[in-house]
């Protein structure tokens, strides 16, 4: 079999030692995906002409990452044992598309336009804690890189009417 980088085995050895160590089970999936899409329609007649094709790919992955920890603890201002419990999610996702666009236009020709964009990339964090009767939670979604798509002209080609 395939053995891990030395980097990733340390740090996948740290996260197994301290959750031991604080009673916490940690769990993460990453996933990748594609997806392949072509969709379209055209009118041809002697009235009119137009029509688009499109083909376009998605890649993408999801990285989701959880915590949870459960214990008790003495508390040293009543000295009475509190039930603890504390759980973290994480999520980061982001995709990239490309292909292309082919459209008839009746006046202007045949046209194919590039299509090159991607999705950014989002993290969700969400914090919840419990001590005793005390809750507290907190979600917060960062956008570490914005959507984005590359604008690029139609270029046409075969018009008859010229």
């Amino acid at each position: 079999g395939k053995k891990l980088h030395p980097a990733a085995e340390a740090v996948i050895t740290a996260l197994d030692l301290l959750a031991y160590a604080a009673n916490a089970e940690v769990r993460f999936d990453l996933i990748f995906y594609g997806k392949l899409s072509i969709e379209g329609g055209a009118t041809l007649s002697t009235l009119k002409k137009e029509g688009a094709l499109k083909a376009e790919g998605r890649f993408g992955f999801k990285l989701d990452l959880a915590a949870r920890a459960t214990g008790k603890i003495e508390a040293w201002w009543t000295e009475e044992v509190l039930e603890y419990h504390f759980e973290a999610k994480s999520s980061a996702e982001g995709s990239f598309s490309a292909g292309l666009a082919l459209g008839l236009d009746d006046n202007k020709g045949l046209y194919f336009e590039p299509i090159v964009k991607h999705s950014g990339i989002k993290i969700t964090l969400i914090l919840k804690g419990r001590i005793g009767s005390i809750n507290r939670g907190k979600r917060t979604t960062y956008v570490v890189i914005k959507p984005d798509k590359l604008k690029i002209d139609h270029k046409y080609y075969i018009n008859e009417k010229d």
